[in-house]
């Protein structure tokens, strides 16, 4: 008897590089997997069930043509996967402010907020510290007025704004279907209502006199979109940003003083920077 073991395998794709070329590297391939997991020295994506890494192996040569990094691809035996995932997934804890968990997770009192979240991606789950540091950023902040979640990602940082107490419909924006499909999901758990949330770029939000924007996104992103993004902002409107490295934040700094914007908030976590932007 023959049995194909590739449909009861999963594989991941273990990539290696330096800091500064890990959020790219992530950008570039994140809709290839079905979960990331960030490392000390990069990250692992997460293949679908019974995916092999043969269709991908053409994209992995041509981007170590612009981009330097190592990979390697590791099988998973099915009945270790929940257990691997779920090893690596720990709660996250801001102070007392905020703990973000998964189902799986034992209860633990004593939080302003929780919330629960079921990732099918790393990014946005609080382990990273761009996340970290804007929920950080976010407990200093009056939820209040019209609000954007640009880039939201696993949508935490829409439904912790709607349990810090945000009133209307929130936006929340994503240019990767499952990432949408997984804020819902999110959403519902959390027993969450009023987040809009809409597959595509800045191009899918056509509102502006925004009071506040949740920008989680990298350097490239905000710098293609600030201009746009800006002129989205009320009058006295305010932009939190992460998901910028410390070499690259005074480039992004300037950028939004030269549009009018003055910074009021400043964070740094090992090598990452969150910076909070109000219109003059």
């Amino acid at each position: 008897m023959h049995i194909n073991l590739l449909n009861t395998m999963y594989y991941a794709i273990d990539f290696l590089a330096e800091e500064a070329d890990v959020e790219l590297l992530n950008a570039l391939f994140l809709e290839e997997f079905e979960a990331v997991e960030f490392t000390d020295s990069g990250f692992s994506g997460y293949l679908p069930k019974g995916e092999g890494a043969d269709k991908l192996t053409p994209k992995l040569i041509a981007t170590q043509q612009k981009i330097p990094f190592t990979f390697s691809v590791r099988e998973i035996p099915e009945e270790n996967w929940n257990a691997q995932w779920e090893a690596g997934f720990k709660p996250v804890e801001i102070g007392d402010f905020c703990r973000i968990y998964a189902d799986f997770h034992a209860a633990k009192p004593g939080f302003v907020h929780e919330v629960l979240i079921n990732p099918k991606m790393a990014f946005g789950t609080g382990h990273h510290e761009t996340t970290h540091m804007m929920i950080q950023a976010m407990e200093h902040i009056p939820m209040t007025g019209k609000i954007w979640d640009f880039g939201t990602g696993t949508g935490i940082l829409a439904i912790l704004a709607k349990k810090m107490g945000a009133k209307g419909v929130i936006i929340a924006n994503d240019i990767e279907e499952p990432a949408i499909e997984n804020c819902k999901e999110n959403l519902a758990i959390n027993g969450v209502n009023d987040v809009d949330f809409r597959l595509g770029g800045i191009e899918v939000v056509s509102e502006v006199a925004f009071d506040l924007v949740l920008a989680n996104i990298n350097r490239n992103v905000i710098l293609a979109n600030l201009v746009p993004l800006v002129s989205k902002l009320a009058p006295s409107g305010k932009v939190l940003f992460s998901g910028i490295m410390k070499q690259d934040y005074q480039k992004v700094a300037q950028k939004c003083q030269d549009l009018g914007l003055e910074e009021i908030m400043y964070l740094e976590l090992n090598n990452w920077v969150c910076t909070l932007f109000q219109q003059k």
